[in-house]
């Protein structure tokens, strides 16, 4: 059983990374329920003193695979829900997900080191603690559009900045530039229009990816423009105008 639900969660994450909608939900479900059985019973006996201690080591790293397992099946049951519309399922199982991340990392004195800015510089993450930070960084971003789209901007700048958060220890740019550029979004939303200028600003200059570029200058032309200065709004618009190949986008602009 576990691992046919360990390849649900797989297929589930490569359906994900190709846009594909989650054909296998159903399975995924099942895999959140079976994987949460198995991390219940690991905190049973560890509370009632089941392990020997000569193979703490040995049942700490399959605890913590488990965990990290666990996470994930809860990650694309969210992302299953998100696509059936159901917000409030989505919203529960991604805080699943990120409870199960925290209790996991909770002990990881180095991610604590590197995560501090007094020690960031001498710290270097393994790939599998990068994999652990990184995808904290995306549920909570996923959390923030969940927020955004629904119109809790407050609740989304939050869930955003928590993800800028692991993003510099990662210190990832392109995924960085775009955390920027949605809290850019969930302030223009909630019409701040000085911190969402702030923000688009920062992702212009975390980021010179030209799709980045066009697409947070259009953003900054709409405020320039409801702040008065038109002529400078239509300029910025004018001036990116050639550099778009997509019809789509030119007709955005």
């Amino acid at each position: 059983p576990y691992d046919f639900y360990e390849n649900q969660i797989r297929l589930a994450d490569s359906l994900y990374k190709n846009y594909l909608p989650q054909y296998n939900f159903e399975e995924v479900k099942a895999a959140v329920m079976f994987f949460d059985s198995l991390r219940l019973s690991a905190i049973s006996r560890q509370r009632r003193g089941l392990f020997d201690k000569k193979d703490t080591d040995e049942n700490i790293l399959i605890a913590e695979s488990r965990l990290l397992t666990a996470a994930r099946a809860h990650y694309y049951h969210a992302v299953g829900l998100t696509e059936r519309d159901s917000i409030v399922g989505a919203c529960e199982h991604y805080l699943m997900a990120l409870e199960i991340m925290e209790e996991l990392m909770s002990n990881d004195e180095g991610l604590k080191a590197k995560g501090s800015k007094r020690n960031a510089e001498c710290c270097q993450l393994s790939n599998e603690d990068y994999e652990k930070v990184r995808f904290m960084a995306l549920t909570y971003t996923r959390l923030g559009r969940l927020f955004y789209n629904e119109n809790y901007c407050d609740l989304s700048i939050l869930k955003y900045k928590k993800a800028l958060k692991c993003v510099d220890i990662i210190e990832e740019k392109p995924f960085k530039a775009d955390i920027y550029k949605q809290l850019g979004n969930s302030y223009h939303l909630s019409s701040m229009y000085d911190s969402a200028l702030y923000y688009y600003k920062e992702s212009l200059e975390t980021s010179s990816n030209i799709v980045n570029k066009l697409d947070v200058e259009k953003s900054i032309a709409q405020i320039i423009s409801k702040k008065g200065d038109a002529d400078s709004a239509i300029a910025l618009i004018k001036n990116n105008l050639d550099k778009i190949e997509n019809y789509g986008s030119k007709t955005a602009y």
